[in-house]
């Protein structure tokens, strides 16, 4: 199995693209993920480049 640590970034891409991870790889993250993640998110909307209903 080929396993991948991501970032926030890479987060969000893979949700926008609405990836499809194969059952022979595995996405894994670091614990800070969730608040790196809600803190881009919020920063993406508060200066306009995605909505709410997005993030």
């Amino acid at each position: 199995m080929t396993r991948y640590v991501i970032g926030p970034d890479v987060a969000i891409l893979l949700a926008r693209n609405r990836a499809v991870i194969r059952d022979e790889q595995e996405i894994l993250a670091p614990t800070l993920l969730r608040s790196q993640l809600l803190s881009l998110l919020y920063q993406a909307v508060h200066h306009g480049e995605m909505t709410k209903q997005d993030a």
